[in-house]
């Protein structure tokens, strides 16, 4: 860990005129370490408490804003406000986005661009005397980071830091996370980056697939920008970064490019994922056959684990003619299944019952009120409401396909409930502007939907194009 030292030294030893800034050094903090490993808890930053076995060399280099306000880091007594970030946005919406596109984050280094913390968040006043004021309050990416550009002492400091870190890392791979990051790293790379200085997606999509080799030192590496993790893709709406999976998309190309998946994987494709599917009592018991056939079909998936509540079996009677429970899963598929399994709604102690099963998330299609409301409401009662708890206490996708019409009040508040609980209320209304055929094929690509949102893309998923 001699590269962290020296880079935690190289940090404290800085000096920075004013009052707007401060280093973590500086600080008198109580408590517990602050976390686990650092910036985010899957890599090595710059925060004490450091647990990881070595530093990630030749890896990825992971570069956020800044690490926030010192009022949001410890009380007027010096006291740890933070105590782990692996609940917050910033981190799950990382992990995600990691773990889909192959990079290990143990193979990261997560730092940022601007490695202090600012003494104010509330008020968007200069760092020094030598940077303007903003000229209003408006976002972080106004005020202060282009505040922050604007410092003449603040910037050659935070660059200095920056290239002591390539140094120390030589990374492979670096990811800008926001806007504020990528046009720092454009004032490194002028020529190689400078599209990026412009605070505009579309600027950064400029650059050839997105990505760009830079240089320093005679060492090579991919830089690649995607939005923010803890900010929502809809707000944009240029392609790759208007959706998660065209980010992650992007970041494999990134780290295939940059050798990142032939040196963790051993070339091989991504890591199968292993995920949940349930079928509830709702209608549209069409919509879980084929999310089970198309998920059966996936090479990408190596296993499913399958539940069907008791509800659930009458609807699959009365819809689609598959009576019983006997054989259900091979009468839903066509065939008899090579990677799903199926659990009773009453097996509690199913391996999907527990966080430490290895899970990459759980779909529940369709999902009933009644299956609503004992999720929202941490019932646990049966199978299926403990997998989805567990689900979301381990901060995996949890997907809610909900099918009712009209909502009720208390159905309204039952989604707010489980959708600020970490789950994604999916409703099953389909699309028509693709001119379904059948209620098979409108099905189908409402399926489709929900894998692209999960990290699945599939290949004859309709996409619309506005010039069609």
């Amino acid at each position: 860990m001699d590269a962290i030292n020296r880079l935690r030294e190289k940090l404290n030893s800085t000096e920075f005129k004013g009052e707007r800034v401060c280093t973590i050094e500086s600080l008198a903090i109580k408590g517990n370490a602050v976390m686990d490993y650092a910036f985010f808890p899957g890599g090595n930053g710059l925060y004490r408490g450091i647990k990881a076995a070595r530093f990630p060399s030749g890896g990825t280099l992971i570069l956020g804003s800044n690490f926030g306000s010192k009022e949001g880091f410890v009380d007027d007594m010096g006291n740890l406000l933070i105590m782990d970030e692996r609940c917050g946005s910033t981190w799950v919406g990382m992990l995600e986005r990691l773990r889909r596109s192959g990079i290990e984050p143990d193979e990261c280094f997560f730092t940022n661009a601007w490695p202090f913390l600012h003494m104010a968040s509330a008020d968007k006043s200069q760092i020094s005397e030598e940077s303007p004021k903003p000229k209003k309050k408006s976002s972080n990416l106004d005020a202060p980071i282009k505040t922050w550009f604007a410092d003449k002492v603040l910037m050659p400091k935070c660059e200095e830091f920056f290239r002591d870190t390539f140094r120390e890392m030589r990374p492979m791979l670096i990811l800008a996370l926001g806007l504020g990051p990528a046009a720092f790293l454009a004032r490194i790379w002028k020529v190689e980056l400078g599209a990026w200085g412009r605070f505009n997606w579309d600027d950064n999509d400029n650059l050839e697939s997105g990505m760009a080799w830079v240089e320093f030192e005679k060492h090579k590496a991919v830089c690649v920008a995607i939005t923010h993790p803890s900010m929502p893709n809809s707000k944009h709406r240029r392609a790759p970064y208007n959706t998660c999976c065209g980010e992650i998309e992007l970041l494999t190309s990134a780290a295939k490019k940059a050798g990142i998946l032939t040196k963790q994987t051993g070339g091989s494709r991504l890591q199968q994922m292993n995920l949940t599917v349930a079928l509830t009592g709702a209608s549209g018991a069409v919509f879980g056959r084929e999310m089970l056939r198309a998920l059966e079909a996936d090479n990408r998936v190596a296993r499913v684990h399958f539940v069907a509540s008791e509800n659930s079996l009458r609807v699959i009677a009365e819809e689609l003619g598959v009576s019983g429970r006997n054989d259900l899963l091979e009468k839903l598929l066509g065939a008899a299944p090579t990677k799903t399994v199926q659990h009773t709604d009453a097996d509690i102690g199913a391996a999907i019952a527990s966080g430490s099963h290895p899970s990459d998330g759980m779909i529940i299609l369709p999902c009933s009120m009644g299956t609503l409301a004992a999720i929202a409401h941490g019932l646990a009662n049966s199978l299926i409401a403990r997998a989805a708890d567990v689900t979301l206490k381990e901060r995996r996708p949890l997907i809610l396909c909900v099918r009712e019409t009209p909502f009720n009040r208390i159905h309204l508040r039952n989604m707010t409930l489980a959708s600020e609980a970490g789950a994604v209320i999916f409703p099953v209304i389909p699309a028509f502007y693709n001119h379904p055929v059948d209620s098979t094929e409108m099905a189908r690509q409402f399926v489709f939907r929900v894998l692209a949102h999960i990290g699945l893309p599939q290949r004859d998923a309709y996409v619309w194009k506005a010039d069609e």
